[in-house]
């Protein structure tokens, strides 16, 4: 008896010290999470960026995947196509002119514990901008961008930096913003800094 006692005392033994090294060796995965995320897309740079923004995302939360998708072509039939079938994105763009019926309707969910939970900052926001998200008091989204519909033009500064008509492209509002900052013509700054 003593004899099989010691037997099966070496087996668990050794099945102990397998199970100990395979727990080693295996080191436990997190399990991750993935998230979908859909927008439409207003460009390469603006898909490079996202990117750049989702790979900063996973590498500080290694249990989260995001999985990014373009919807183009008509985003609102195709949101609402999703929200009908009950399968909307977790995450997804909304145009602002959209929010508060998607918030009436249902589709959208108030952040307002998430913000207060986490302590997210929203003052980084221009409060119009922020605003245009906001149904009954609470945040329905944030801004990632806005589009200016018109530009106000300082025609003394034009004019000191020897520019005789206002820009009419891209390139011209670039070309003239240059030659502001290299005659000094904004004290204190550069004119639109992004572009020069």
């Amino acid at each position: 008896m003593r004899k099989g006692s010691v037997l099966l005392l070496a087996l668990v033994a050794v099945a102990v010290a397998i199970l100990a090294t395979t727990a080693q060796a295996k080191p436990k995965q997190a399990k991750v999470t993935t998230v979908t995320l859909a927008g439409w897309s207003a460009g390469a740079d603006e898909d490079n960026l996202l990117q750049q923004v989702v790979n900063t995302f996973e590498k500080s939360h290694p249990s989260i995947k995001v999985d990014y998708s373009v919807i183009n072509g008509d985003y609102t039939t195709a949101m609402t196509a999703r929200f009908a079938a009950r399968t909307p994105p977790d995450v997804f763009y909304v145009d602002s002119s959209l929010a508060p019926t998607w918030a009436k309707q249902g589709v959208l969910q108030p952040l307002d514990s998430y913000i207060k939970s986490s302590k997210y900052n929203t003052k980084a926001f221009f409060p119009s901008l922020l605003n245009t998200f906001k149904v009954g008091g609470k945040i329905y989204g944030f801004p990632k961008d806005w589009s200016p519909l018109a530009m106000e033009i300082n025609t003394a500064m034009l004019s000191q930096a020897g520019i005789k008509r206002a820009p009419t492209t891209w390139a011209q509002l670039q070309a003239d913003a240059q030659a502001m900052a290299t005659k000094g013509v904004v004290s204190g700054g550069k004119p639109i800094s992004e572009l020069v």
